[in-house]
């Protein structure tokens, strides 16, 4: 995958993509991408970057609608 096609899903730019992603790796102190003139690859460290944030996401999605069900008053 390139990195504009890595851009296209979140609507921005394939530059402030990349910015985003090297502040994030200088602030964590390792390398997410493994980058080269044609693909970029993630990183073991970027693989547990991702598998992680996805577990957070679904966690929120299931606190969303389990507030939401309690606000209706569908569980106690």
């Amino acid at each position: 995958m390139t990195q504009q096609q890595a851009a296209r899903p979140f609507g921005i730019s394939q530059p402030s993509l990349s910015l985003q992603i090297q502040r994030l790796e200088r602030d964590l102190g390792t390398a997410l991408l493994k980058r080269t003139k044609r693909r970029v690859e993630v990183t073991p460290s970027g693989a547990v970057l991702a598998e992680r944030a996805r577990a957070v996401l679904e966690a929120a999605q299931r606190a969303e609608a389990e507030v939401r069900r309690v606000g209706r008053g569908e569980r106690d």
